[in-house]
């Protein structure tokens, strides 16, 4: 949990270009690439940046209501740095790439449609810019949702391999999130992949923050399960040692019990004994003398062998000197040839004497072994004579041995025997006793029978007569019980009837409404669409006197947008420390929080409210800041006058973009936290049925 908080803010789990954008060395003027457009585009006017210590060029956006924006813009928010040779044409194609996408355009009530979008006028491009904001809204909505999908798809995974339990516990509920996100997100992936069909360069924005959360749940499942298969192989190590310390001890009292046994036995002692002392004697390889010979032999042959390899060492470097020393005096290529092959030759014999020596090595050392095996041949013949000899002097005293045990076994033979004639005559003068006393007991056992016999026949007729009456009770509330759930029964269904027949009034006029509702939109939207398009048609007109104007004003007031710019950036770098401070303060209550549970200290219900307020906290947070962003950039628009529409139109894209950056990275910031809180809960669910069963083991 703690990996995922540390890298909230990092470059791996933001968009493509999202860490490029918050940095102080992104120029917001310059344009990235895009997909061309299919109009001929006139060269890119450029202009040298002011306080620009490098040298760098920005390009300046093109004004919508001169410029028709490029239909292939989405997405990236590109700011437009070309004028078309055929305007014409390209509102065309605009229009009829919106009509085109119209159908699946989001709701009025999407929480990303700001006062900006709805309510100031920028004349030809407004409707443009809302529709680009709508779409992207809901691409990213999408796709959003399919990663809460996948992700709470691949927690039930986990849960159904690796905690039955837990998943016992939570299944309706858990089941009823899963068809609710999948119903929820169909019609969102159908439109995804039919504007995938035309947009295929720029579906590929949120791929690293999909990878990278999908490599994080993953990394968190995987230490969970190692922690759980750690904690059975600790368990197994501990039942392993304690079963091998029980063998032990039993090993260790079968050997006190043999010795003890082995003490009364002097025939068996004496057989072990003789085996012990020769499978020592076989253990031993060979006798001292012949091992201390075996070791000489083999110094000496280690030292001939060294000997022989310094001398041939010696030779080869001789050799090579005098080679050095003839080429150099005589030069002859026949005579070096001709000692290059006595060298080889020279090399060959001495290989083959080495050979040679090993093979008499080998030789030797056979024959020692075949010299111990006759040794140790000879030891048991040596052995076995003394064995039987050993044996008859064994025989005598074991027979001796015998004939005491036997005078001894006849001795208390004879004393049992006597023994048990006595306790004979002791049983049958009590066996007569019994009899009488059972006699007499019989008598008086007889006469208690009879007396309870009559008694259990008055119970009878009395418990006969108790139950009849009892029988016409229960018969009498069973027939009231009956009449009763009759009359509940109808009630019960003339209520059903009155409430179907009143939801199907309500369902009916609400269908009407709807289908009003509808209808209405449509107009207002067709409506709208005409005012546009004739708004559109009237800028057009224009568009020859506003483009010298513009260029007027362009010069002017340049030094105005970078101040702006400036102050923009400064904003937003305070937005962000604040952020990252608010953050880290989260970081630390959720520490605190995950010190609590390892403690364990506090109740599940008290630490999942805890979290709640946390993430609460945080959300109410962003609220604010998202407020405060809207209305400062509503402030500005309020500011400047209508001379300055070309350039609130340059803000407006610049803020709409950042915004959407900001945006994504929250997201993705919740998405993850809420991930590992989802992991937490599971593993306190884990540990509380753990500590159960083991309570109940151990009251077992």
């Amino acid at each position: 949990m703690a990996d995922v908080a540390k890298n909230l803010l990092t470059s791996s789990c933001n968009p493509a270009n999202t860490l490029q954008r918050e940095t102080s060395s992104f120029q917001p003027w310059r344009p990235w690439s895009s997909e061309p457009s299919p109009c001929q585009p006139a060269p890119v006017a450029q202009y040298p940046a002011l306080n620009n210590p490098v040298g760098e060029f920005a390009s300046i956006p093109a004004n919508p209501e001169i410029d028709p924006p490029p239909y292939r813009s989405y997405r990236c928010f590109q700011l437009i740095t070309v004028r078309y040779q055929q305007p014409v044409r390209c509102a065309e194609l605009h229009r009829q790439q919106c009509e085109k996408l119209y159908h699946w355009c989001d709701e009025p009530g999407c929480h990303r449609e700001t006062e900006i979008s709805r309510g100031y006028s920028y004349g030809g491009g407004e409707q443009w810019f809302r529709d680009e904001e709508r779409r992207y809204n809901e691409e990213v909505q999408a796709e959003h949702r399919e990663n809460e999908r996948k992700a709470f798809a691949a927690h039930e995974e986990f849960k159904r391999r690796y905690a039955a339990d837990a998943q016992r516990h939570g299944q309706n509920r858990q089941y009823a999130e899963i068809q609710w996100q999948e119903n929820k997100s169909k019609t969102f992936v159908e439109a995804r992949e039919e504007f995938h069909k035309s947009y295929t360069e720029e579906t590929r924005c949120l791929e690293r923050s999909r990878q990278y959360a999908k490599a994080q749940s993953l990394k968190v499942k995987q230490k969970l399960l190692e922690d759980t298969k750690c904690q059975e192989a600790k368990e197994q190590r501990e039942e392993e040692t304690k079963r091998k310390e029980d063998i032990e001890q039993r090993r260790e009292k079968e050997k006190i019990l043999q010795r003890e046994r082995l003490k009364w036995n002097p025939r068996r002692k004496q057989e072990r004994m003789v085996k012990e002392t020769k499978q020592q004697q076989d253990e031993r390889p060979q006798t001292e003398v012949e091992g201390k010979k075996l070791r000489k032999d083999e110094q000496y042959r280690a030292e001939k062998t060294s000997r022989e390899n310094e001398k041939g060492q010696e030779e080869t470097k001789q050799i090579e000197y005098k080679q050095r020393r003839e080429d150099e005096q005589l030069g002859s290529k026949e005579k070096h040839q001709q000692e290059k092959k006595l060298i080889h030759e020279d090399k060959k014999r001495r290989e083959e004497e080495r050979n040679r020596q090993h093979i008499e090595q080998r030789r030797e050392k056979r024959r020692i072994k075949e010299r111990q095996k006759r040794y140790r041949r000879q030891q048991r013949k040596i052995e076995e004579a003394k064995r039987l000899e050993d044996k008859q002097s064994r025989d005598e005293e074991e027979k001796k041995y015998r004939e005491k045990e036997k005078q001894r076994e006849d001795e208390q033979r004879r004393e049992v025997q006597k023994l048990l004639e006595y306790e004979q005559y002791q049983k049958e003068l009590k066996q007569r006793e019994i009899e009488q006393r059972r006699v007499v007991e019989q008598r008086r056992l007889d006469n208690e029978q009879r007396q309870k016999e009559q008694r259990r026949r008055e119970d009878e007729q009395r418990r006969v007569v108790e139950q009849r009456r009892l029988d016409n009770e229960q018969r009498q509330k069973e027939q009231k019980r009956l009449e009763e759930q009759k009359r509940l029964k109808d009630q019960q269904r003339r209520e059903e009837r009155k409430r179907r027949e009143d939801e199907q009034r309500l369902k009916e006029k609400q269908r009407r409404e709807d289908e009003q509702r509808l209808e209405e939109k449509k107009r207002r939207e067709e409506k709208k669409r005409q005012e546009d398009k004739k708004r559109f048609e009237e800028k057009q007109q224009e568009d020859e006197k506003r483009r010298a104007e513009r260029k007027r004003r362009e010069d002017k007031q340049r030094t105005k947008w970078q101040q702006l710019y400036k102050e923009h950036q400064s904003e937003k770098k305070r937005h962000k420390e604040d952020l990252k401070r608010r953050i880290e303060e989260w970081k630390q209550k959720r520490e605190k929080l995950r010190q609590e549970m390892k403690q364990e200290k506090v109740k599940d219900r008290r630490v999942k409210e805890k979290l709640r307020l946390v993430e609460k906290e945080l959300e109410e947070l962003l609220r604010k800041q998202e407020k405060k962003r809207i209305l400062h950039v509503l402030r500005q628009k309020e500011e400047e006058d209508r001379l300055q529409e070309e350039q609130r139109q340059r803000e407006f894209c610049d803020k709409l973009n950042e915004r959407r950056i900001w945006y994504e990275q929250i997201r993705e910031e919740m998405y993850h936290v809420s991930v590992k809180i989802e992991d937490l809960e599971r593993t306190m669910e884990l540990q509380d049925q753990k500590s159960a069963a083991k309570g109940e083991l151990e009251a077992g």
